[in-house]
């Protein structure tokens, strides 16, 4: 596997780390999707299952693998979510999070996940822009930047105005904010104290991965090859079982 240590000293220079080795993954992610869920070869149930499978969810215990796929996808499918407009960020996710709201194994993180995701893929795309959304790792980046009694140690959420990041990373969009600090979270302890930092790139960072059933990732490979989308050589495929 191919890696890449750099050391960075400043802010500016890890958003320079950022832009040329660990943002393409994102913009693979939402640009892949969008394809994928505008298409009309695909039903619901299967764009149900790439909008939820993209990321992070892969790293849930088999338990909840299997919640997923016999509930969460089953409402987001009759949802169709992906075929409405939202004049904001904010109004789609209200709808994701009154979707899940007493949906077990549905939190802040996988909320964010899928109404990231579908707001690059609906007709008006609508990505977050005043408020950047926080949970879990990027939760504890922005804790390490503004301190515990910006982040309390027991929010599992937050929302910070995206203009409060502009000293750390100058006109960056909320979604690379969020992303930075999830993906950088140590590395931002050591910025913070003015001290250097190793950063290891791993070129799984430069793709993005899909974890979906092994019959969806043949009709997934066969989709892209043949609108011979640019990046399908980038994508990473997890099966699920």
């Amino acid at each position: 596997m191919t890696k890449k240590i750099i050391n960075v000293n400043s802010f500016s220079g890890l958003v320079d780390i950022y832009n040329k080795y660990q943002r393409n993954g994102m913009i693979i992610e939402l640009e892949s999707t969008a394809l994928l869920l505008q298409s009309a070869n695909f039903t619901n149930e299967e764009k149900a299952e790439i909008l939820l499978m993209g990321g992070h969810q892969w790293h849930l215990r088999m338990s909840s693998k299997k919640a997923f796929r016999d509930n969460i996808l089953k409402i987001l499918a009759q949802a169709k979510l992906w075929n409405n407009n939202y004049n904001s960020f904010e109004d789609l996710y209200k709808d994701v999070d009154k979707l899940f709201c007493k949906t077990k194994y549905i939190g802040p993180l996988t909320k964010y996940d899928i109404a990231k995701r579908l707001s690059n893929s609906i007709m008006n795309p609508c990505p977050p822009s005043t408020f950047t959304y926080l949970a879990r790792h990027s939760l504890d980046g922005a804790r390490i930047l503004f301190g515990e009694k910006v982040v309390k140690k027991s929010a599992i959420s937050m929302l910070i105005k995206t203009s409060k990041f502009t000293h750390y990373f100058g006109k960056m969009s909320a979604l690379d904010i969020e992303n930075i600090l999830c993906i950088n979270r140590d590395t931002l302890v050591f910025l913070k104290k003015k001290t250097t930092a190793t950063i290891t790139i791993d070129i799984l960072q430069t793709c993005h991965c899909i974890n979906v059933n092994i019959k969806l990732i043949k009709k997934i490979q066969e989709f892209f090859d043949a609108i011979s989308y640019v990046n399908r050589d980038k994508i990473k495929y997890r099966k699920l079982t």
